[in-house]
């Protein structure tokens, strides 16, 4: 299946979200949805460790998670009103309390 790749990709800030309290949140799907918004066009960071993803990378992990046999398509492109990269103030605040907060440069950066 398509969805196991990403679970054999490692990610620090994944096993992060696979032991809190996002796990749950991500069975939102406007949650969810912002929550790969979030995770496209931005390095985030803990500590010395950065994570960043591709879009692909990103639609395939929140669709891992969310455990609902979806494809990673369904989460981009995003939406009309939101561009990969932005960042919502509650995913941001969620993020923050597993300690990763978003660098000041993008994934092409790397």
């Amino acid at each position: 299946m398509y969805q196991e790749h990403y679970y054999e990709m490692y990610s620090e800030l994944m096993e992060d979200v696979k032991d809190s309290s996002m796990l749950q949140k991500l069975q939102d799907l406007d949650y969810a949805t912002f929550f790969y918004i979030a995770l496209c066009n931005n390095v985030w960071h803990k500590n010395s460790i950065k994570n960043s993803f591709s879009f692909r990378e990103a639609a395939g992990w929140v669709a891992f998670l969310r455990e609902q046999d979806e494809d990673y398509l369904a989460f981009y492109p995003a939406s009309a009103e939101y561009q990969e990269g932005f960042i919502h103030p509650d995913i941001q605040k969620d993020l923050e309390e597993l300690n990763w907060v978003p660098c000041h440069q993008t994934f092409a950066d790397l």
